[in-house]
Order: structure tokens, then C-alpha cells, then sequence
């Protein structure tokens, strides 16, 4: 069994261009899962944050559906990141699919300041974390 402790969050890093900020992409922190294509997993959804928290995240986006979110045990995601000081944002896109049109909509209606906010990412030094069920 895989947890926080014996398997601490790994967090890859891209950078847009040289004057731009971080953007981390992991798995799902905190996720409870068995029999997984790579193990069974049980982790602990703070120590996972924290890990977050500590890279200095200033946004976390949840690429999960709500059924995923569920099922992997982490429904608390988006108080417990706010919890910790980081702007919380879901945008589910379903398994083995591209993001359909409620993307446009969270951009046109939901949420003008992360838009804006990530934009803004491509040129100056901030960071924010992605992930996914995987």
C-alpha cells in the first residue's frame, strides 16, 4: 500500500518560457485508491496539500470529475486547499476526453480572475498546480 509517508508527492514542473512562473502537474493528492493501474494507494489528502502548499502554489485546479472526487475519497479538496492559503478551481474533464465547451463557459461566466490570473502566469514568476486522477 502507497501513502503520503512512503511516497511523498512528486510534482513535475513546466515553465512556459524563462520569465514565466511554474506550472506543477501531480496526481490526485490525498487519493484513496485500490488495485490502481500503478497500485494501491491510500494517502493522506493534508500531508499531500502541505506538499502543495510548500511548493508555493498560488492556485490549484482539479482536472476530476465529481464522481472521481467521490470515489478516490478526496470530497474535501477545495476547502482543505483553501484551508491553505491557495485559490481553489474544478474544472472536471471526463476520462479519455478533451475539455468541451464548459471550459468556454467557466471562462466567460464562472471566473474571469483566473482566467486572467493564468494569463498572467505566462509572464511573471508564480505557480500553479494541475492534476489528475492518474
Amino acid at each position: 500500500m502507497r501513502t503520503s509517508t512512503t511516497h511523498p508527492l512528486q510534482i513535475a514542473e513546466i515553465q512556459p518560457h524563462s520569465n514565466a512562473g511554474l506550472i506543477g502537474i501531480t496526481f490526485c493528492p490525498g487519493k484513496v485508491q485500490q488495485g490502481a493501474m500503478s497500485g494501491s494507494w491510500h494517502r493522506d489528502l493534508g500531508l499531500d496539500l502541505d506538499a502543495v502548499a510548500a511548493w508555493n502554489a498560488a492556485s490549484v485546479v482539479t482536472l476530476v470529475e465529481d464522481h472521481e472526487l467521490q470515489t478516490l475519497q478526496v470530497t474535501a479538496m477545495g476547502a482543505e486547499v483553501q484551508a491553505r492559503n491557495m485559490r481553489w478551481h474544478h474544472l472536471p474533464i471526463p476520462d479519455v476526453s478533451t475539455p468541451s465547451s464548459h471550459f468556454e463557459w467557466y471562462e466567460n461566466q464562472a471566473n474571469h480572475a483566473f482566467i486572467a490570473k493564468f494569463a498572467h502566469l505566462l509572464s511573471v514568476e508564480e505557480r500553479e498546480m494541475y492534476f489528475s486522477d492518474a
